[in-house]
């Protein structure tokens, strides 16, 4: 057995699958370490601006989000697909530049943190939104099962090194070299992009001929800058994503600003605070890609979707139950460190598989603004929502509402499978 053979026995791939694994990997390793250099920052950022203002950061970054829909929108009817990405990575490297420069010269820090904040947090939603959107393109539903997992695995070695990175660098340079760090990682993805397209006009199975697969790569994306917003709300399925996503986001909100206010009172130091939080990014995705590379490709060959977004939603609703009588430090960041290593290696491939057998214009535009906007103003209830069940009756309170729209999100889950296997028939 040679090696490529191997491999694909391992990784659970088929004939031709290899070059996509891997460029789909690099892809979104180069992506989650652009970004996961940064968060660790972000989160310091946000305790500088006051734990109390975070309700205020979280609507700022639903206002920009769906802002900035509109240029998207626009730009996705004017260039190629193949380039859709590089360009807005382009933008956004340029807004990092910026940045830089800033904090290099430490012009007016709380209003540059802030605003970092609200940036990076739209950056995350998009780049990465984005991201899945090409792949989601290029990839076949059948594929999707298989290569998602995987693209997701690189996704999880990016947030392991981007926290490494961090960890060991911010106690000696500070902050201003990791943006240029970042910044390299973008334009790796760049490339991984290139590439992917070029394979995917390259590779044709039986049923497809060049002509039709080069014809559909050169096809662009039209339309008005409202259509993503019209059609997630015209179509009962991309609805209920909708519903989906605002309940995950709810239930990472109920517990991150548990995290955020338990670590900003056990550590005073904005070097300790960085550290300790990419430690937590460092475990986190450690546990998260050997499911990705092992397990989760295969469930869902096997099961199909379901497990993958229906089993999370349940840890959660423990978790929470847990905490109402016991609501420690330790418990909160296992509880977060359950919830995250969920999403990475189940949700977020599962809800990606969601997009697979929908239009092509509904893969970029309301698949963005659903990652997007939607995710924010989810964010943005649910951390308004977190303020005033702790103003009326403390955490314990907060930690009974998360249970509850855990139970929402199962229910959710469970429909939301339901009409995924329906819309898969018939796409047959």
């Amino acid at each position: 057995m040679n090696l490529e053979s191997f491999l694909d026995r391992v990784l659970n791939l088929k004939q031709k699958e290899g070059s996509y694994a891997v460029l789909a990997f690099l892809l979104f390793f180069c992506i989650f370490c652009s970004y996961s250099v940064l968060r660790p920052v972000r989160d310091t950022m946000g305790i500088t601006s006051g734990v109390n203002s975070l309700q205020w950061l979280f609507t700022a970054t639903f206002v920009v989000s769906f802002t900035i829909q509109i240029p998207y929108f626009y730009v996705l009817g004017k260039i190629s697909r193949k380039i859709i990405l590089p360009v807005v990575f382009s933008f956004f490297g340029a807004n990092l530049l910026l940045f830089a420069y800033l904090m290099a010269h430490e012009i007016a820090p709380v209003i540059t943190g802030r605003t970092f904040y609200v940036w990076l947090s739209v950056y995350n939603l998009a780049v990465i939104s984005l991201g899945w959107s090409v792949l989601n393109d290029i990839l076949k539903p059948s594929q999707s099962r298989r290569l998602f997992a995987i693209a997701a695995s690189g996704s999880s070695a990016g947030s392991i090194i981007g926290p490494m990175i961090t960890a060991t660098a911010v106690k000696y340079t500070g902050i201003f070299p990791l943006i240029l760090i970042s910044l390299g990682f973008l334009a790796l993805a760049s490339v991984a992009v290139y590439f992917l397209f070029s394979i995917r006009s390259e590779q044709c199975d039986t049923d497809e001929s060049s002509q039709s697969v080069n014809d559909y790569l050169k096809r662009r994306i039209n339309g008005s800058i409202l259509e993503g917003f019209l059609s997630t709300f015209k179509s009962r399925y991309l609805l209920m994503i909708a519903v989906f996503v605002i309940l995950a986001s709810t239930a990472n909100t109920f517990l991150y600003f548990a995290q955020v206010r338990i670590i900003a009172d056990s550590f005073a130091d904005k070097s300790e605070q960085t550290f300790v939080f990419s430690v937590i990014d460092l475990i986190v995705n450690t546990a998260t890609i050997i499911l990705q590379l092992f397990i989760t490709g295969r469930l869902a060959d096997k099961f199909g979707l379901k497990p993958l977004i229906a089993v999370v939603p349940v840890l959660i609703l423990i978790c929470f139950v847990v905490l109402m009588f016991i609501p420690v430090l330790s418990v909160i960041v296992l509880a977060m460190i359950v919830r995250r290593v969920g999403e990475y290696a189940l949700v977020r491939p599962g809800k990606e598989m969601l997009f697979s057998v929908v239009s092509l214009d509904e893969k970029y535009k309301s698949k963005n603004f659903i990652d997007t906007v939607i995710y924010r103003g989810g964010d943005v209830f649910s951390a308004f929502l977190t303020q005033g069940a702790e103003a009326l009756g403390g955490m314990i309170l907060s930690f009974a509402t998360g249970a509850i729209m855990a139970i929402v999100w199962i229910i959710n889950a469970l429909y939301l499978s339901k009409l995924f296997t329906h819309k898969s028939q018939e796409k047959l």
